[in-house]
């Protein structure tokens, strides 16, 4: 298919375009109205707010880095090893988690059980 002798389906294509760039409804959502296309809109909305929410708040991302342990002490220890306040963290926590982009592996002060 990449050397151009065939003639791949739209969804085969899709597939292939996503694969390599991960961005297919950032693609499809250039070509028409992406609430059009339910499978990919909220693929879409996600990425938008991923992308918002970096721009705004660049230590989001650090949040999210794999090895950071989110268990041990909390949103202190985070804080702390970051160089934030404890306030920021829970926040930024919150935004990522509002938006399913982070499973918190610890609850916050909200979340606890009663």
């Amino acid at each position: 298919m990449l050397r151009g002798h065939t003639k791949p389906r739209l969804p085969e294509f899709l597939r292939v375009l996503d694969a390599i760039t991960g961005r297919v409804a950032d693609w499809v959502a250039t070509l028409t109205d992406i609430e059009l296309v339910p499978a990919l809109a909220d693929v879409h909305r996600r990425t938008q707010a991923v992308r918002h929410l970096v721009f705004d708040e660049p230590w989001a991302a650090a949040l999210d880095l794999p090895g950071l342990d989110r268990r041990e002490g909390g949103a202190a220890r985070l804080a702390q090893r970051l160089g934030l306040t404890e306030g920021r963290v829970r926040a930024l926590l919150s935004q990522l988690a509002q938006w399913h982009l982070l499973e918190l592996a610890w609850p916050t002060e909200e979340a606890r059980p009663p």
